[in-house]
């Protein structure tokens, strides 16, 4: 059975991507990057919701975000596969920002890989032609006036 690295992040940010495929690198050098022409590899942005909860018509002083993503993966080789699929969710240097409720549809077999905060991976074999998505969601909390980019 073949083995490959995936990545399963598709950020808008090349130099954020840059950085997790070497981060990805230090954890196995194998790591090849997102889509291959017997594998294919997608992360998509399914939900993003604020919370503009008002108070007396007056916006409260926080902000909640909530992001669901999927990472779907599908085997186009014609042999059964075994790929680890890597991605991350953000993690907060700020004590003004919160990420909570972290949900996976498939938890993760390790999270915060080799000591990489929010670095997660999914281990799996794929037979041919099979897909595989997992899902997963977080919340975002931070003052209302405030301004985060890049989830």
């Amino acid at each position: 059975m073949e083995q490959k690295i995936l990545m399963g992040v598709a950020h808008r940010d090349k130099k954020e991507l840059a950085l997790v495929v070497d981060k990805m690198r230090e954890y196995n050098p194998r790591v090849i990057g997102l889509e291959l022409p017997e594998n294919y590899v997608k992360r998509e942005l399914l939900k993003e919701k604020s919370d503009d909860t008002l108070i007396g018509n007056i916006p409260s002083p926080n902000k909640t975000v909530f992001y669901e993503y999927r990472l779907t993966v599908e085997n186009y080789k014609t042999k059964n596969i075994s790929l680890d699929l890597f991605d991350h969710v953000p993690v907060s240097q700020d004590d003004k920002i919160h990420v909570k409720n972290v949900k996976y549809s498939i938890a993760p077999t390790e999270e915060n890989v080799k000591g990489k905060s929010g670095v997660m991976r999914w281990h799996f074999d794929l037979e041919p032609k099979a897909k595989k998505e997992i899902t997963y969601s977080f919340t975002v909390e931070c003052p209302r006036n405030l301004e985060i980019s890049g989830l």
